[in-house]
């Protein structure tokens, strides 16, 4: 059990010191958040946002598979989700009865 506090009590004298730091150097602290800041806007350029869920699956997914014989089959490549929502105690897992 002596570990188990010891080791709480290293993460918050650590933390502690960290906030010491942080309120005893506000320049500092400020001049490294803008750098870093800086850093990540810098990267933003080999960003890339892709929202056709098409590009995410791979060609041989089962998925991507029928996704494409349904467009061909119906001609819309419009996509549909339906949420199931179950208020039963058990939720979702909750089996069905059958006889």
């Amino acid at each position: 059990m002596s570990d188990l506090s010891d080791a709480m009590n290293t993460k918050g004298f650590a933390m502690t010191r960290l906030f010491r730091w942080i309120v005893d150097h506000p320049k500092s602290t400020l001049l490294l958040v803008l750098l870093t800041t800086v850093l990540l806007a810098s990267q933003m350029r080999h960003m890339r946002m892709e929202t056709n869920i098409e590009e995410m699956l791979p060609k041989t997914m089962d998925a991507y598979i029928n996704k494409q014989v349904l467009e061909e089959r119906f001609g819309a490549a419009d996509m549909v989700v339906i949420g199931i929502l179950n208020d039963a105690p058990r939720g979702s897992t909750t089996p069905i009865p059958w006889g």
